[in-house]
């Protein structure tokens, strides 16, 4: 099935930790090789989060209500509701959640059980955290274009590809990161031309992007170095 395909018939599962039983082995012999290989792209990455959410905080000066798109395991609404930078987060995801634990201030929403979310709220702020190229980058701008209407700040995390090979790596780390989930691996990643093309088309106001992001260390940093990570954040007119 092409990627078109698998796109249109999504209930795609946008969360980083789904696991089939059937693979709980592997899945450990994986869990093992990131450990070894220093592989923490939650702890790398939320330092880049929480400053820019907190450029928000300061923008606004009040308390942020947050949308977290594709959320996974709420990682990063968690820790950011536990900090104090975020007041209330709506988590969402296609996935059932089964995690019997209550956060505070945290609620897990299954948007494919919600569809009319995305229409009925609106936020200080949304995340979307490696995301978007999962959706198909001549797709995603759908979906963004809905969170941009509905949320005052939203700032996004992706991949930049800058050649065949360099797609062909981002898709190994893409399987490695997810497997044992039924994430979609992408076939294509953002360029920065296609990137910025997809920004001018939505009329979206870009107002930072941050290139060479050091999502990875160790041995990653040298199989996925810091160009092909970026962040960007956009501001809406609500």
């Amino acid at each position: 099935m092409n990627e078109k395909n698998t796109i249109k018939n999504s209930e795609i599962n946008l969360m980083r930790s789904s696991v089939s039983s059937k693979n709980k082995l592997i899945n450990y012999f994986f869990f093992i090789l990131r450990k070894i290989g220093r592989e923490d792209r939650f702890s790398n990455l939320f330092p880049y989060i929480e400053k820019e959410v907190l450029y928000v905080k300061k923008k606004l000066n009040r308390k942020l209500h947050l949308l977290d798109y594709g959320c996974g395991k709420m990682d990063f609404s968690i820790l950011l509701t536990k900090k104090k930078l975020v007041n209330k987060a709506i988590c969402v995801d296609n996935y059932k959640w089964d995690n019997k634990v209550v956060y505070k201030n945290c609620k897990y929403i299954n948007i494919s059980k919600n569809k009319t979310l995305l229409q009925k709220k609106k936020f200080d702020i949304a995340i979307i955290i490696d995301v978007l190229h999962h959706l198909g980058i001549n797709q995603c701008h759908k979906e963004l274009k809905k969170i941009c209407s509905i949320s005052k700040y939203v700032i996004i995390k992706d991949h930049f590809e800058y050649s065949y090979i360099s797609r062909q790596i981002l898709r190994l780390g893409d399987w490695f990161g997810n497997f044992g989930t039924d994430i979609n691996i992408p076939k294509k990643y953002f360029t920065e031309f296609k990137w910025q093309e997809m920004i001018k088309k939505l009329q979206l106001n870009q107002i930072k992007i941050i290139k060479k992001v050091n999502q990875h260390k160790g041995l990653f940093s040298l199989i996925l170095p810091s160009k092909h990570q970026f962040i960007t954040i956009i501001k809406n007119k609500l």
